[in-house]
């Protein structure tokens, strides 16, 4: 018997998603200033209507508007 839950891999495309998923870890590939796709794993600390922000493993913080993420998804911890 599997269990499952279902959506847990689907990627996040909505602001209201991003919000309810403050707190947890999100893997994001976004375009960069110089179109350059990036992937980043971080803690997401911030999400509004516009952009979401993320604390990386450096203590950094990274701010990317919706416009700039391609794809962004809850980063499982197993």
């Amino acid at each position: 018997l599997e269990l499952s839950s279902p959506g847990i891999k689907r990627p996040l495309t909505m602001p209201q998603q991003y919000r309810k998923n403050v707190g947890r870890t999100l893997r994001v590939r976004y375009q960069d200033d110089e179109d350059e796709e990036e992937i980043v794993v971080g803690d997401l600390t911030n999400a509004d209507d516009e952009m979401i922000e993320l604390e990386l493993p450096s203590a950094e913080r990274l701010r990317l508007p919706y416009t700039a993420i391609t794809q962004a998804r809850i980063e499982l911890p197993w």
